[in-house]
């Protein structure tokens, strides 16, 4: 079988080959320059805090970035219950009006939150809206 049709083509799929391992990265480099990260789905940047919100992280309960209203009561939880790095920080209210702002510039956020039956309602509003938020028990977070 030393000369017959698949030795015709050997030279085609080596060349083929070789075309890919060459122009397919240059293309990618070059597509990774060009087009948007939307577009060729690499990571955009982390937002970045702005006067009207605070950036891309994470933000515990008593951070400045939160204005409660109403009465609200605080628990710290120790790490060693937790198995965290360092004590977290709850706070909790009994008051039906009670809120808390939370101004963010971004795309989504996520709320970590105690579920169980002694626990009330609430409800998401976000840009002056009340939006419908998939409240995960499992996982303890609002996605929007």
């Amino acid at each position: 079988m030393e000369g017959g049709p698949p030795c015709k083509l050997r030279s085609l799929f080596l060349a083929f080959i070789l075309f890919n391992l060459v122009i397919l990265p240059l293309v990618g480099i070059f597509s990774r320059s060009a087009l948007s990260a939307e577009s060729t789905g690499a990571p955009l940047p982390p937002y970045e805090g702005t006067t009207n919100g605070v950036g891309e992280g994470i933000y515990k309960a008593d951070a400045a970035a939160f204005s409660f209203t109403g009465q609200w009561e605080v628990e710290t939880v120790p790490a060693d219950r937790t198995g965290a790095e360092e004590d977290a920080l709850y706070r909790f209210t009994a008051e039906p009006d009670a809120r808390y702002d939370f101004a963010f510039s971004g795309q989504k956020a996520e709320i970590t939150y105690s579920t169980g039956p002694d626990r009330g309602i609430w409800v998401a509003e976000i840009d002056g809206h009340h939006r419908p938020a998939a409240l995960c028990s499992r996982s303890g977070g609002l996605r929007q």
